[in-house]
């Protein structure tokens, strides 16, 4: 495992199960997995809902649990590998009641037919793709916005906004960043757009040169950045290097979090993103928001309530269900139906399982992401 790997883990590693209070200590624990990327680049996401599942835990046990049994979270690590995503699904039906998965697309879409096929109900809060939600399977859920609502937008406010024609793409070549060049395709081609350049990365790549060469010779006006934060960075940055100072950047929401600003630095100021806004006003994220960064000393991000959201959605289902391992299908229905109040707002489900949600525009501005009106 990496030092980065070593790092994100002991945030999450030390306390997975509290102590429980003393009238539910004599229950059979409700156990919720929390499948998620907990030592690779999609770490920072994975984490962010797995300590906001964690916060929900401790507010459903500090009440009773659900009907006198507490919650309990299992993490499991799949490390951004489609193979590992396969083989935890395999276990997870022995070993919890549902799932929270916090996985990257294409663990996500390697899991979610195990998952489905064994009638498992889960709940995405990371995964972007819109196969999650577009593949007829039964038992999914999703919180995360759909790439092909986020690619959409950000390709309407570059047109319509910023009034560019000229719009490289820019994408790692995971199930992520391929599903986001797709769509990013099409909705230029619907307005009659060519992108100058399309090309794709390896999560892994550090140098970017001959992608930026190609994108500076066009003259192109803006590039679509489809990747995780790491690689969008070190991308912008050296675009930086390599004069390209006014050409705008794109992104999906996954931008949209403090590590993308810590590690940027001026050069990725003026990014516009999209985002699943946490509206500070609302007594729940706020109240998320305080109890985050008292106890893990860092801002609360969107993949933080998404995390919170999920455990309690689940939770409110296994409620009104039942807690067995044969209530499962009854569970999942429960999901579906759930109309709840979270930190990211309203909580409801179309028929897919997908999340009804506004999707609003950020820009980076002076260290901070704003809303654009």
């Amino acid at each position: 495992m990496s030092i980065r790997g070593l790092r994100w883990g002991m945030l999450v590693a030390a306390v997975l199960v509290l102590p429980l209070t003393a009238s539910s200590q004599a229950k059979r624990p409700v156990v919720i997995g929390v499948m998620g990327d907990f030592s690779g680049p999609v770490a920072p996401y994975s984490t962010a809902s797995l300590q906001g599942a964690m916060i929900a835990m401790d507010e459903i046990n500090a009440v009773g649990g659900i009907k006198g049994s507490p919650v309990q979270i299992k993490q499991y690590d799949d490390r951004n590998d489609p193979v590992e995503g396969v083989t935890l699904a395999k276990r997870l039906g022995d070993e919890v009641l549902a799932v929270i998965v916090a996985s990257a697309s294409s663990p996500t879409l390697s899991a979610g037919p195990v998952l489905d096929r064994a009638g498992i109900p889960f709940v995405t809060t990371v995964a972007a793709n819109p196969a999650v939600t577009e593949s007829g399977w039964k038992f999914v859920n999703r919180l995360h916005l759909s790439d092909r609502d986020q690619v959409e937008r950000v390709v309407q406010y570059a047109t319509e906004n910023d009034r560019f024609t000229k719009i490289a793409i820019l994408y790692d070549t995971s199930d992520y960043g391929v599903g986001g060049r797709d769509i990013a395709l099409k909705a230029l081609a619907r307005r009659s757009l060519t992108p100058p350049v399309v090309e794709g990365w390896k999560q892994t790549d550090a140098d970017f040169s001959s992608q930026i060469v190609k994108v500076k010779a066009t003259g192109a006006e803006g590039v679509i950045i489809w990747g995780t934060v790491e690689g969008a960075v070190r991308i912008v940055q050296q675009m930086r290097s390599l004069g390209l100072d006014k050409v705008r950047v794109y992104g999906g929401g996954g931008l949209v979090s403090q590590k993308y600003v810590d590690l940027g630095g001026k050069a990725v100021e003026g990014t516009i993103a999209t985002w699943a806004y946490v509206d500070p006003a609302v007594p729940r994220a706020k109240d998320l928001g305080d109890k985050y960064e008292q106890r893990f000393k860092r801002k609360m991000d969107v993949f933080v309530a998404q995390g919170y959201d999920a455990l309690h959605v689940l939770a409110q289902a296994v409620d009104k269900a039942g807690q067995s391992p044969s209530d499962r299908l009854k569970i999942a229905s429960a999901i579906r139906a759930t109309r709840y109040q979270g930190a990211v707002g309203e909580v409801t489900f179309d028929d897919n399982g997908q999340n009804v949600r506004k999707i609003y525009i950020a820009r980076l501005d002076g260290g901070k992401f704003v809303v654009v009106k």
